[in-house]
């Protein structure tokens, strides 16, 4: 029986460099592919904000879930009613002019002001003539003689 060579030991805890950096990409593109599912501009400031303190995305987007859960919020999620769906999509069709358009926010129906504003516009309820509010109310004249006579009505 040959002499058992002495093995080498490495930290267990710590891939080679060359596994870390496959890992490391692997990570920072999951955590990408998370933050694509949340509102474009949550995404947007989860990168600029690890780009800015020159932290890997992975670590950043790890940081922002140890915080909450040091602060007891863990629990307190929220879940948008598309994920339930799948994966978020890319293009929503416009619940008003039914075109195309990429949203810009969670749930968001209508592709921009305009057709928010006409839809919520077309939903109120016409207003009748025949039951006009009072746009008058009573004033003291200053032409009047006696106290409390010579009312008149002004314009609101």
């Amino acid at each position: 029986m040959p002499p058992e060579k002495p093995k080498t030991e490495t930290p267990t805890n710590k891939p080679p460099q060359e596994d870390r950096a496959v890992v490391e990409a692997r990570l920072n593109q999951a955590a990408s592919d998370l933050l694509e599912q949340l509102p474009d501009h949550v995404g947007q400031l989860v990168h600029s904000l690890a780009k800015q303190f020159q932290m890997p995305l992975w670590q950043y987007t790890c940081g922002i879930l140890l915080a909450v859960h040091l602060e007891g919020r863990l629990s307190e999620f929220r879940i948008d009613p598309a994920w339930r769906e799948g994966l978020k999509t890319k293009t929503l069709i416009c619940k008003q002019c039914k075109k195309s358009f990429v949203p810009r926010h969670i749930n968001q129906p209508y592709c921009c002001n305009e057709c928010g504003i006409l839809a919520n516009q077309a939903q109120k309820p016409k207003k009748d003539p025949h039951h006009a509010i009072r746009t008058t109310k009573p004033v003291r004249s200053a032409d009047s003689t006696p106290a409390g006579a010579g009312w008149a009505t002004a314009a609101v």
